[in-house]
């Protein structure tokens, strides 16, 4: 009922064994590695990112606040 291998078709599947199980190995490593360092690095962006536009926003709200406080001292405002 087995069917038995030849010898050509024994040595084939070994030097696929033997060649393509590394291989696979070691890209799964990478990509993983990859992967990873790729997520630490948009994690890190996007703090950097948001970081910087909350800063921005907050200078802009000061600089509006500031303006509004200027108006308000000006003559012709306190006329109206």
């Amino acid at each position: 009922m087995l069917k038995r291998l030849t010898i050509r078709q024994l040595l084939l599947l070994a030097f696929l064994l033997a060649g393509l199980l590394p291989a696979m190995l070691v890209s799964f490593l990478s990509f993983y590695q990859a992967k990873t360092a790729l997520k630490k690095e948009i994690i890190h962006d996007l703090q950097t990112l948001s970081q910087t536009v909350a800063n921005n926003v907050s200078r802009m709200m000061f600089e509006r606040t500031q303006n509004v406080a200027s108006w308000s001292r000006l003559a012709i405002m306190q006329e109206l």
